[in-house]
């Protein structure tokens, strides 16, 4: 470790970076009370964290500055006031180069903090009949089949907060679709709907999943650190009955070992996270120092598990379990001081 990656006490210095408003950026970020904990579970285990406020337009400044620490955590949403994260991941990919660890790495993004992993994973206990649609051809041709079977759910590669996920129904000669933003529903055509995911065709792909019927039962929300689960969360969808879809933002927090979803905790550690960095080759180091998985119910009476992966969530959690701190900063142990003693 060098002397730029610490402190005059020699105490390893860790960024933990957000993204500010460019239109008040002195104005306090949500995220920066949010992350207080995290702040301190890494201070505790004896690193000194860094709050670090990221803009694109000064991006080169802020580039610098994470170049000095020996780690960043980052906590960066996909799309924010505007703003996507290419200028940031190229920023954390060159750090990255330059020897600092970072977490989440943009390439770990990459490959499971995108929907395509649903589609790469899908043969894993968690996967549904998972389609992907590299342009409007491939669209055109397979889309319809499958509506025929009943309402599907389709998704771009990135976004946030249910950004244009769209549930797909047949109606008689129509479609309906479902807003996952707003619960909004309104009719289209076929040529319609085409042209309306068309962006998400250009952009690299459209994920298709069958819609899961048992949605009103609600959600839930697996929490790691890297390999290990250190939390749960319960959602309810915003709407009831046949509407349900969306999930509400409201979570009911459990423990890891919480025995309601000890089946799901047994399945991720032993057998569903080691699946998913065998099929694409993720050491445990490089998997996220904490990120989510989230499952709804399948069907009474499919086969296979109780769950079904719904999303993977590694760029900006938020809020997390109380173990997540504690977890977090030992991950950071692990990753800029390995083999320090008891981790």
């Amino acid at each position: 470790m060098d002397e730029h990656t610490t402190s005059a006490k020699h105490k390893p210095r860790i960024a933990v970076l957000w993204r500010g408003d460019p239109a008040n950026p002195d104005a306090p970020a949500p995220h920066e009370a949010k992350l207080k904990p995290i702040i301190g579970a890494v201070a505790a285990a004896g690193f000194e964290p860094h709050g670090v406020v990221w803009f694109d337009e000064r991006a080169g400044e802020i580039e610098a500055q994470l170049a000095r620490m020996a780690g960043v955590l980052v906590w960066i949403n996909p799309i924010a006031n505007g703003h996507g994260r290419a200028i940031v991941d190229a920023a954390l990919r060159r750090v990255a180069a330059q020897g600092v660890w970072v977490s989440t790495h943009p390439d770990v993004t990459a490959l499971i903090g995108t929907k395509e992993v649903l589609y790469t994973t899908r043969e894993l206990g968690w996967g549904a009949n998972t389609d992907r649609y590299e342009n409007e051809g491939a669209f055109d041709t397979r889309f319809w089949k499958h509506l025929a079977n009943g309402p599907r759910v389709l998704k771009p590669l990135r976004g946030n907060d249910g950004r244009r996920v769209m549930k797909v129904t047949a109606d008689g000669a129509g479609l309906l679709v479902q807003h996952a933003s707003d619960d909004r529903i309104e009719r289209m055509d076929r040529h319609r709907l085409t042209a309306h995911v068309r962006d998400a065709l250009l952009e690299g792909a459209l994920i298709d999943q069958p819609f899961n019927a048992n949605a009103a039962a609600g959600m839930v929300r697996c929490y790691l650190a890297q390999a290990h689960v250190v939390g749960f969360a319960e959602q309810h969808p915003r709407q009831e009955g046949r509407d349900a879809f969306a999930m509400n933002g409201a979570k009911t927090m459990h423990r890891p070992d919480a025995q309601a979803f000890a089946d799901l905790r047994d399945a991720m550690e032993t057998d569903w996270v080691p699946g998913l960095q065998r099929i694409l080759s993720l050491e445990t180091a490089r998997l996220p120092a904490l990120w989510d998985a989230d499952f709804l119910y399948r069907i009474p009476g499919d086969t296979g598990s109780r769950f079904v992966l719904c999303e993977i969530n590694v760029s900006c959690v938020s809020p997390f379990p109380e173990a997540a701190p504690t977890a977090v900063a030992e991950a950071v142990t692990r990753c800029i001081l390995p083999g320090t003693a008891g981790f």
